[in-house]
């Protein structure tokens, strides 16, 4: 499932772990280091994922963005 864009490229999420976070904002950052949850980027750039999160108000809720399945 499409779960946004960044900097213009579609950011996709596995159907299970978009039903875990379809309720919650996120924001994913960019950290020095290799720590535990980290993904992707720990190997071999010293990078990792981190993710900030918080539920979404009812007000966003209520103004979400269609989801876009993956049609390939």
């Amino acid at each position: 499932m499409r779960f946004g864009k960044i900097k213009g490229f579609d950011f996709w999420l596995d159907k299970d772990l978009f039903e875990y976070w379809k309720h919650a904002h996120f924001t994913l950052d960019v950290t020095d280091g290799i720590g535990a949850g980290g993904f992707s980027l720990e190997t071999p750039y010293g990078k990792t994922f981190k993710v900030i999160y918080r539920l979404f108000t009812e007000e966003e809720a209520d103004n979400l963005e269609e989801v876009v399945l993956n049609t390939y």
